[in-house]
């Protein structure tokens, strides 16, 4: 990783909280995607939009991105790493999730 972002110390520092993040919080980034992933279960879905989606709705819930940020990010990532249908898919359900987390009175 280190490599790929140029030893930018920032950078991996930054990756580094994503990464731990998104381990710490994998039970409950789970459960908040899977009641936002209508008709689709977290076990059936490609390996890459599970993985993107839950950095995704790590960074909204606990990283200082704006909401549309993140997934714009995500969405990028999707596009890059998935499949034809992955961008779509990644931006729709991390829209409902932020959407759901307003509706909380978190951050948009």
């Amino acid at each position: 990783m280190r490599a790929r972002l140029h030893n930018h110390e920032e950078l991996v520092a930054f990756a580094m909280s994503l990464i731990n993040g998104v381990l710490r919080n994998r039970d409950e980034l789970d459960a908040m995607l899977a009641a936002k992933a209508d008709n689709w279960r977290l076990s059936r879905m490609a390996a890459t939009d599970r993985n993107v989606l839950r950095l995704g709705a790590f960074e909204i819930l606990y990283a200082d991105t704006p909401g549309r940020v993140a997934i714009n990010e995500a969405v990028e990532l999707a596009r890059r790493f998935g499949s034809a249908q992955s961008s779509q898919f990644v931006n729709g359900i991390l829209d409902r999730f932020l959407r759901g987390q307003a509706d909380l009175g978190s951050k948009e």
